[in-house]
C-alpha cells in the first residue's frame, strides 16, 4: 500500500526551491546580446544540463555545437538572414497588430540582421537512433519530445548563469549550408539554432497570463486561483 508521506528527499531545501522557481519564472527570451564570450566552463555547464532531460526510452538522440569562432558564427549569422528574409513576413507593421505584436517582431527582425553578433551559437540536433532505420521510426520532429525538453534545460541552465537566450528555427531554410559549414554528418537533423549571451536587457519577470484563465481543477472550468 503507498506510503501517504512523502520522502523527505522528494523536494529540495526552501532555499534550492526558491532558486529554482525564481529561473523558471525570469527566463525570459534575450536576442539582444554584449559581445563578452561565455567562458568554456559555463558552456560546458549549460550543454551539461541539456543532456540531464528526460528522454523517451533513454535513447538521448540529441547533439550540441557549441559555435564559438566569429568568423563561423558570421557565416551562420548571414545564412539565418538569408533564410529569414525568404520565409519570414517582410510587412513589419499590420494595422491589426497589438504594440506587444509589434515589438515582438521588430525584436526578430533584430535577431535575423544580428545573429552572428551573438558570442555563442548553439546548434542543437537530432542524431538518429539504431532503431531508426526501421520504417516507422520516428522524425526529428516526432521526437521533440525529448529534444526540445533539452532545450529548456539549456536556456534554465543558461538563466542561472545570468546567460540569454532564445530558440530559432529558421535556420531551417538554408540546413544544409549550414551543415556542411559544420561538418554535421547528412543523417544528422538539425533542431534549433540558439543564441546566446550575456543580455544587455534585463531578465524577467515574464508576463503570462493568470493561472485562473488556464488552470482547472478536475475538470474544465473548475479554475485555479479563482
Amino acid at each position: 500500500m503507498p506510503s501517504s508521506t512523502a520522502p523527505a528527499t522528494a523536494a529540495l531545501d526552501p532555499a534550492g526551491l526558491e532558486a529554482v522557481l525564481e529561473v523558471m519564472s525570469t527566463a525570459r527570451a534575450m536576442r539582444h546580446f554584449h559581445p563578452d564570450p561565455v567562458p568554456d566552463e559555463v558552456v560546458t555547464a549549460m550543454v551539461h544540463a541539456a543532456t540531464r532531460a528526460p528522454s523517451g526510452k533513454n535513447a538521448q538522440p540529441w547533439a550540441f555545437v557549441a559555435i564559438r569562432d566569429e568568423a563561423v558564427r558570421r557565416e551562420v549569422g548571414a545564412l539565418y538572414r538569408e533564410a529569414w528574409y525568404e520565409t519570414m513576413p517582410q510587412t513589419m507593421q499590420h494595422p491589426t497588430e497589438k504594440e506587444w505584436e509589434l515589438r515582438g517582431r521588430r525584436d526578430w527582425e533584430y535577431l535575423a540582421n544580428h545573429m552572428g553578433d551573438a558570442p555563442l551559437l548553439v546548434l542543437v540536433c537530432y542524431v538518429p537512433q539504431p532503431h531508426d532505420s526501421m520504417p516507422d521510426a520516428p522524425s526529428a520532429e516526432e521526437s521533440a519530445g525529448s529534444l526540445y525538453p533539452a532545450i529548456q534545460n539549456l536556456l534554465l541552465a543558461a538563466r542561472a548563469y545570468g546567460v540569454g537566450g532564445c530558440l530559432t528555427t529558421v535556420h531551417q531554410a538554408r540546413e544544409e549550408p549550414i551543415k556542411r559549414l559544420l561538418g554535421v554528418p547528412d543523417e544528422v537533423e538539425t533542431v534549433a539554432l540558439i543564441p546566446m549571451g550575456y543580455p544587455l536587457r534585463s531578465f524577467g519577470p515574464v508576463s503570462r497570463k493568470p493561472l485562473a484563465e488556464v488552470g482547472h481543477w478536475d475538470r474544465w472550468g473548475v479554475v485555479m486561483g479563482g
